[in-house]
C-alpha cells in the first residue's frame, strides 16, 4: 500500500517512520526504497 506524502511525494508504509513523510528522512535511507520498489519516484529529491 502506498499513499501521497507531504508536498506530494510518495512514501510507502513499509519504510520505518514513513508516516512522517519521505522528506523527513536522509535520502541514503529513501534511495534504498527507491530502488527495491522501483516505484517511489521523486523522493530521492531531497
Amino acid at each position: 500500500g502506498r499513499r501521497r506524502g507531504e508536498g506530494g511525494q510518495e512514501r510507502s508504509v513499509h519504510h520505518p517512520g514513513g508516516d512522517a513523510g519521505s522528506a523527513r528522512h536522509p535520502h541514503g535511507w529513501e534511495t534504498k526504497f527507491v530502488v527495491e520498489d522501483g516505484e517511489l519516484r521523486g523522493s530521492t529529491r531531497l
